[in-house]
């Protein structure tokens, strides 16, 4: 008997069926993205372009939306920091959001609900840099109530896989 699971593809509502094999490979790369074919296929007992395809088609079905990259930001010599921002006037919020946008040190923004107003994160050469853009900010938005931020001093890596 195969145990077939479904999942819904929330920007389509539309449902997609998978089986253990394909959550074995899920789990594979979640781990490691550039894992080869050839070592899931061993790690799995199934020949490479079965698992070739079977990638494919979680591709095709938008189970699998992409890869990412994982840096060591002190291997680069950079500095990690996490910020979070709390507004006076949350109607201005789509313009420090713009701006955020246009940081060149940004490396992500967080949307959270019932969390802080604004939240991103930085990789900056300095700390000296990194006061710099707050001062800017702070500076250029009267409306921010509060500046919440940490250094982060080891990032670990996210496993994206749930336990299914």
């Amino acid at each position: 008997m195969q145990l077939v699971y479904t999942q819904t593809d929330y920007s389509s509502g539309e449902k997609q069926d998978f089986d253990q094999k394909d959550i074995e490979i899920l789990k594979i790369l979640s781990k490691n993205a550039r894992t080869l074919l050839i070592d899931i296929a061993k790690s799995l007992k199934m020949d490479s372009m079965s698992i070739y395809h079977r990638i494919k088609k979680l591709e095709d079905k938008k189970i699998i939306q992409g890869y990412k990259i994982d840096l060591n930001f002190r291997l680069l010599d950079r500095t990690f920091y996490s910020v979070k921002i709390n507004l006076r006037d949350v109607s201005k919020m789509k313009e420090i959001k713009e701006y955020v946008l246009m940081i060149p040190e940004l490396i992500s923004t967080i949307e959270a609900i019932g969390s802080y107003d604004v939240e991103f994160d930085l990789q900056v050469e300095s700390s000296e840099q990194y006061f710099k853009i707050i001062e800017d900010l702070e500076n250029k938005f009267d409306f921010i109530r509060e500046t919440i931020y940490f250094r982060v001093l080891e990032n670990y890596k996210w496993i994206y896989m749930p336990e299914i």
